[in-house]
């Protein structure tokens, strides 16, 4: 019943605070009295993370990314033990080229990582952003990002079934071997 309480309490501060709701995102709620919520604000094109205090409220957003940093169609995942959380995106970039008179289009895959302080009140990113271009030929389709559990490491998973595992230590993709 504490668990249905408290979903009510998101939801009627949602409903309260954010009135221009396109869809929710990610919602998470942490060592029970806290709560994630990640919001698209399509009126304005950005999205906004909300760490939500089921004890006292809230009411800015933590962290708002524009949609032309980030895309509309990115990807979210948390751990709460490590207390970070990650953000996978892919976006088209234009570049104006005026000596050569053309513009060109290029797409900017990132990965931008976060880390919540110890009570998950405040998000600080952590480090720069991760260009993840260089290990992949073409765009793929992220349909999954998930932290693996014991270390810094996010597992992405395409559409296709296809899964590579990144180090957030190390910033690369991790070796692969398949044994028959």
């Amino acid at each position: 019943m504490e668990d249905d309480h408290s979903i009510r309490q998101v939801v009627q501060f949602v409903q309260l605070t954010v009135t221009y709701i396109d869809s929710f995102r990610h919602i998470q709620i942490f060592r029970e009295t806290k709560c994630l919520v990640v919001i698209d604000d399509p009126i304005n094109h950005k999205s906004n993370i909300y760490l939500y205090d089921l004890v006292q409220g809230m009411g800015e957003p933590a962290k708002t990314f524009s949609h032309s940093r980030v895309g509309t169609d990115f990807r979210i995942a948390v751990d709460e033990t490590s207390r970070l959380l990650a953000l996978y995106s892919s976006v088209e970039v234009c570049i104006q080229l005026r000596s050569r008179g053309y513009d060109t289009h290029f797409n900017q895959l990132s990965l931008i990582v976060f880390q919540f302080d110890e009570q998950f009140t405040h998000l600080q990113q952590r480090g720069a952003d991760a260009n993840l271009r260089k290990w992949y030929p073409s765009i793929p389709a992220i349909a999954h990002l998930i932290f693996v559990p014991g270390g810094e490491e996010l597992c992405l998973i395409e559409s296709s079934g296809n899964s590579r595992i990144f180090s957030l230590t190390t910033g690369h993709f991790r070796y692969v071997s398949l044994c028959s």
